[in-house]
């Protein structure tokens, strides 16, 4: 269970504390499933850390009126593209790229919002790849998903600078 390195190094520790040092080294050792697990719950925990919200309400509404905007665009230009001929799991794909294109609106970093912007496309794109059906319409479900995940929150600081008070200095 210890490494190779830790194994040499004990050879070098006198005698009188090598087997405490070695014990703790053992019980400090971890297996790589256990890694994986320590780093998975790690994450679980620091995702809530991404969903804060800010304090502006005018912000939060905005946030709201976009989710219900992506789901209502999203699932009518599905049904558009003929998705209910499609089988369940090609239906399922493009739910869940839905719905994760509205998670990806309350998430703060822009790096994720970017990532999870691309992810749809790449949900909708192999759905309309896979699926028997002909659904040539299908990935512009992705593209209000996209448009308000990457320009939506340079566009609400715009406006928040914009209705900003003019500061001391400015032209009256």
């Amino acid at each position: 269970m210890i490494s190779p390195l830790n194994r040499a190094l004990t050879e070098f520790l006198p005698d009188k504390y090598r087997e405490e040092i070695v014990g703790d080294l053992i019980e400090q050792s971890l297996s790589t499933r256990q890694m994986m697990i320590e780093l998975l719950v790690t994450v679980a925990a620091l995702l809530p850390m991404q969903f804060r919200q800010s304090e502006d309400d005018d912000m939060k509404h905005a946030k709201w009126i976009a989710a219900a905007a992506i789901l209502v665009v999203g699932i009518l230009q599905a049904w558009d593209s003929g998705i209910l001929a499609a089988p369940p799991l090609i239906g399922t794909m493009v739910a869940v790229a839905i719905v994760i294109g509205i998670v990806g609106l309350f998430i703060a970093n822009d790096a994720v919002r970017l990532a999870i912007a691309a992810l749809v496309f790449i949900l909708l794109f192999t759905a309309r790849i896979v699926s028997p059906v002909r659904l040539p319409e299908l990935t512009l479900v992705g593209l209000p998903i996209f448009l308000i995940l990457v320009l939506g929150p340079r566009f609400m600081a715009l406006a928040k600078e914009k209705n900003r008070p003019p500061g001391p200095g400015t032209v009256a």
